[in-house]
């Protein structure tokens, strides 16, 4: 999974996550919620302060497939995803599910990095919306035999991955209000400008701290593989 940051028109910072892969499952396997192939510390659910819940959204999306084997339901992935394809995948690939994290400032929907110019306590808060993207299989009761079994663990370990970027996202929000507080909080005394340097500050560090994390996630998973996003 490839994690890309940017500006998109000077407006907002976007973290794209994305993942796609192969698996193998032998025909009737199915395979129990807790087994260790679905775990990583990442799938944990971050506890969420009542006051971070009001600035934070989470929306799952889903393209349909239709198809009988893996074959077909592969390709109706690759043709069907609106995923954009990462540097890790050949021309002709697509992922085939992704997570976009988008951060902005909670008062006016402007990149964090544009704080300047704002001064009330609602200035320095971020807001983050979350969008999952996910195949959906349409019809599954003419799937061959062993197929349903091999898609149902494909399809929850695929969703548990990206589940897991999106609590990054979440910790690391967290974590980053958090720091903001903390820091406002040493010294009450400050001007406003004081305040824009120190959040611009934490908020750099946050952008570097997701990506990382994210990267470190993916490395450790095998870009999800490990957990099972593979189909094949």
């Amino acid at each position: 999974m490839r994690v890309l940051g940017w500006l998109r028109g000077g407006v907002f910072f976007s973290l794209i996550l994305v993942v796609a892969g192969c698996v193998f499952m032998e025909r009737g396997t199915k395979l129990p919620d807790d087994d260790p192939r679905l775990k990583d510390a990442e799938h944990d659910p971050p506890v969420i302060p009542e006051f971070i819940g009001k600035y934070l959204t989470i929306k799952k999306n889903t393209y349909e497939i239709r198809g009988r084997s893996v074959v077909e339901l592969n390709e109706e992935m690759q043709k069907k995803s609106p995923c954009k394809a990462t540097v890790f995948h050949h021309d002709s690939e697509k992922s085939i599910a992704c997570t976009q994290s988008r951060f902005t400032l909670a008062l006016n929907d402007a990149n964090p990095s544009q704080v300047q110019g704002l001064c009330r306590s609602e200035s320095f808060r971020l807001q983050l919306r979350i969008t999952i993207t996910l195949p959906q299989w349409s019809n599954t009761s003419d799937g061959d035999y062993g197929v349903l079994n091999a898609w149902d663990f494909f399809h929850k370990a695929l969703t548990r991955h990206e589940d897991g970027h999106a609590y990054i996202a979440i910790r690391e929000l967290i974590d980053f209000e958090q720091a903001v507080d903390d820091a406002f909080s040493e010294r009450p005394e400050n001007d406003c400008e004081d305040r824009r340097q120190i959040f611009s500050k934490l908020w750099q560090q946050a952008f570097e701290k997701v990506k990382k994390r994210n990267q470190d996630y993916d490395q450790r998973t095998a870009n999800g593989i490990n957990n099972g996003t593979s189909f094949y």
